[in-house]
C-alpha cells in the first residue's frame, strides 16, 4: 500500500487546527523520542483487513494534557489522567480513521490504546515503520508513525 507523508501531514494539521485550534509545525531535525526524559504517552489504533498495521501518536504527557484541556474546554491543571488518556486516544482514533480512508475498503479500526512511561518502547510485533512524521506543538514533540504488518 502506497501513501504519501503529506497525506499524514494533512490529517494531523486538520486535527490540530479544527479540533484543538493550535499550531502544528513539522520538526526540522530528527529527534529520538527514546532520549526524552519526560513522561511520554503513545496512543495506537490497529487496522486490520486488506491492509494491516497500526497508526500511533506519541507525545510528552504535558502536551497530551494540553490537548485534553483544549478538547474538553478545561484548564490544564483541572485535567485528570483519564481525560488525558481519552483525549490522546481520541486523537489517534480520528487520525487513524482518516488514514483508514486512504486504504482499500474492508479495513477495520480498533479501539485506541494508550500507554505511558519514561523512555518506554512501544512495539507492534511483526510490523515495520512505513512512515514516521515528527512535529512540534506548544513547544513539545509529537511523533506519528504508521506501522505496516510484515508478510
Amino acid at each position: 500500500m502506497q501513501f504519501e507523508d503529506d497525506q499524514i501531514d494533512s490529517i494531523m494539521q486538520a486535527i490540530w487546527t479544527s479540533v484543538l485550534g493550535i499550531e502544528l509545525a513539522e520538526e526540522a531535525a530528527p529527534v529520538h523520542e527514546d532520549a526524552l526524559d519526560s513522561i511520554f504517552m503513545t496512543s495506537c489504533v490497529h487496522i486490520a483487513g486488506p491492509w494491516s498495521g497500526a497508526f500511533t501518536v506519541a507525545c510528552p504527557q504535558v502536551l497530551a494534557r494540553k490537548c485534553a484541556a483544549l478538547m474538553f474546554g478545561m484548564e490544564v491543571d483541572a485535567v485528570s489522567d483519564d481525560e488525558t488518556n481519552d483525549a490522546l486516544g481520541e486523537i489517534a482514533n480520528i487520525a487513524g480513521g482518516n488514514f483508514k480512508a486512504l486504504l482499500p475498503s474492508g479495513c477495520l479500526l480498533s479501539l485506541p490504546t494508550v500507554v505511558q512511561g519514561i523512555k518506554h518502547r512501544f512495539v507492534v510485533p511483526s510490523s515495520h515503520v512505513a512512515s514516521q512524521r515528527m512535529y512540534r506543538s506548544e513547544g513539545d514533540l509529537l511523533v506519528v508513525k504508521v506501522l505496516e504488518r510484515k508478510d
